[in-house]
């Protein structure tokens, strides 16, 4: 989308990855509905050609803000069943697949499709080595085409014979490859300069920062974040030998050239385990997403199995975490969550959106639904207070959970529009067939509260109209337009942007609210004739009372009981568009005051 998600081109493909049934699955006459991950776990005739290819999953993006590099990185996987169990065809060996030597990195290729330890490499160039470190007359492909979608990736060939693909079991219709790479999870890279229309050759950042003691290793899928100092920083997470898994973070210090792996949350609360030692998954930490404050801590929100959303604070720009806590006001089902910190504060404060289902639990399908959007107000300490009864956006979703339960929401990814508003990318159904797309208005956060929030970036004014009784506040620095008939009962402070006073007369009366506040910066403008009972003027405002008067066009405020300005001054600006005539002396000074 070129504009702000109104509209979308076609989907188009990044990376494609080699596959025993050839270019495509095979096609199901209910394919809109049918979900060949519900089937990974099943080994039968039928249902293994679709289990039966090298393949990529939850994928993650950031952008470099300095050159507009924009980075994808996605979890890679031989032909297995991923992070399945090893009898069930998941991935078995620990480690990154790679072996240094003379100080380089180079991945593995087993011979005979063995991990017998007696392993060749891949060099440079795609020339191929064997145990005894002398290079062979095989070739792998180690550049992929473009227009294929980099597919022909990990392709053998022999004197210009093409005889198999590293990343699929030597069986089938690649029973000639003579090698294959080792079966663990790798992490590739790839970036595109031109806003997503292209993208580079792959690059596979494992053995970077994967350890040898780790057998899964993946992204948080959604988006990573560039910190104030530059580093790119995208959120993983990894198992140790028993299972246990830790969220962390791999962070480039250098435009995304390289990475390194921070430590994890859990190398610091386990008494006694880390995140290598740890024997027991009970307090494991997965799929996550992350924000910077403005004062610099990281807060990583993660994915867990305590029934409530962790989040855990770096001071260090995520290498170490100082704390881990569980956010008891934030639901959560052991499912993905997205979270991004809104560009610039609001009446004074900083805030996070937070995205994800709502039911409370250790897993299952069945919990990924009541999809909610959450704002947190981010106080001075850097805590974090949740008004979930408040500040809250529930999601109505077509979708359902485990094909039972209505309103699925499942995984989603959010980001600020060039108008102020939330895009919301999110999964509506657990059959994992369909992604919706939703923009939200910020003010559709705050009108449980009674805060009137605009936008300057908004193409037009929000309007808005209230009969209630509450106590209102115009919030943010855009223009918000009051309308109405007859009389309001209900108080209003203006603390930021322009609040604009349009009430209609209705049965002679006119009134927009009982009470007009001006508090911090914000401004209130007068259209035609307004009627207030009382203005104050809080401490320390400097905002105004505004006028546009022009040759039809006179507008008026009257203040039927009195005035409050608590020492201020009350500020009138008047913008004069009328040409004056002799009478008008008495209520202007002089031309263009």
């Amino acid at each position: 989308s070129h504009d702000d998600g109104k509209t979308w081109g076609n989907i188009t493909t990044i990376l494609d990855l080699p596959s025993q049934n050839g270019e495509k699955s095979p096609i199901r006459d209910d394919a809109p509905t049918f979900n060949p991950w519900g089937i990974r776990s099943s080994n039968n005739a039928e249902n293994k050609k679709y289990r039966n290819s090298a393949f990529l999953i939850d994928a993650q993006m950031v952008q470099d803000q300095r050159n507009g590099r924009l980075f994808l990185a996605v979890d890679m996987y031989p032909e297995s069943t991923g992070l399945s169990g090893v009898n069930d065809n998941g991935i078995k060996e620990l480690g990154s697949g790679y072996v240094n030597i003379s100080g380089k990195n180079y991945l593995k290729l087993y011979p005979y499709g063995q991990a017998n330890g007696n392993h060749w490499t891949l060099r440079e160039n795609g020339e191929v080595f064997d145990e005894n470190n002398k290079k062979t007359e095989y070739r792998v492909e180690v550049n992929g085409e473009a227009k294929l979608n980099f597919r022909n990736l990990g392709n053998v060939y022999k004197n210009g014979e093409y005889l198999g693909n590293i990343y699929l079991k030597k069986e089938d219709n690649n029973k000639n490859v003579p090698f294959v790479a080792p079966n663990t999870a790798y992490i590739w890279l790839t970036y595109s300069d031109d806003n997503g229309k292209t993208w580079v050759n792959p690059i596979d950042i494992t053995s970077q920062v994967k350890k040898d003691w780790m057998r899964f290793f993946g992204t948080g899928p959604g988006v990573g974040i560039q910190t104030k100092n530059g580093n790119l920083v995208l959120p993983v997470y990894y198992s140790n030998l028993s299972g246990m898994e830790s969220a962390a973070l791999i962070i480039s210090q250098d435009g995304g050239k390289s990475w390194e792996l921070g430590k994890s949350p859990n190398d610091t609360r386990l008494n006694g385990y880390d995140s290598r030692t740890s024997p027991s998954n009970t307090n494991r930490l997965t799929e996550a997403q992350l924000v910077e404050l403005d004062n610099g801590d990281i807060k990583l929100f993660m994915r867990n199995q305590s029934g409530k959303v962790m989040m855990s604070t770096s001071k260090d720009g995520g290498y170490t975490w100082v704390s881990t806590e569980k956010i008891n006001e934030l639901n959560h089902g052991y499912s993905q969550l997205s979270v991004v910190k809104y560009s610039k504060k609001i009446n004074g404060k900083e805030y996070i959106v937070f995205s994800g289902q709502s039911e409370s639990g250790q897993s299952g399908d069945s919990l990924r639904r009541n999809g909610k959007l959450f704002l947190g107000e981010v106080q001075e300490d850097g805590s974090i207070v949740w008004k979930t009864d408040k500040l809250v956006r529930e999601i109505q979703s077509s979708g359902k959970a485990n094909r039972t339960h209505p309103n699925g929401y499942v995984y989603s990814s959010m980001a600020e529009l060039g108008d102020g508003s939330i895009g919301l990318a999110y999964e509506n159904t657990t059959d994992y067939t369909t992604i919706m797309y939703l923009p939200i208005e910020m003010q559709e956060f705050f009108w449980k509260a009674g805060k009137i929030f605009s936008d300057v970036r908004q193409k037009e004014p929000l309007v808005f109209t209230y009969d209630g009784t509450e106590t209102l506040e115009k919030i943010g620095d855009g223009v918000a337009i009051k309308r109405g008939e007859g009389e309001s009962q209900s108080e209003i402070n203006v603390s930021e942007g322009l609040l604009v006073l349009d009430q209609q007369t209705k049965d002679g009366k006119n009134k927009a609210f009982t009470q007009l506040t001006l508090n911090n910066s914000g401004v209130a403008q007068v259209n035609s004739t307004q009627n207030i009972d009382r203005l104050v003027v809080n401490n320390g405002a400097t905002g105004y009372l505004q006028f546009t008067v022009t040759d039809t066009h006179s507008p008026r405020l009257k203040i039927n009981q009195d005035v409050t300005a608590h020492g201020q001054i009350v500020a009138v600006q008047v913008n004069l568009q009328k040409k004056l005539k002799p009478n008008d002396k008495g209520y202007y000074h002089a031309q263009g005051e």
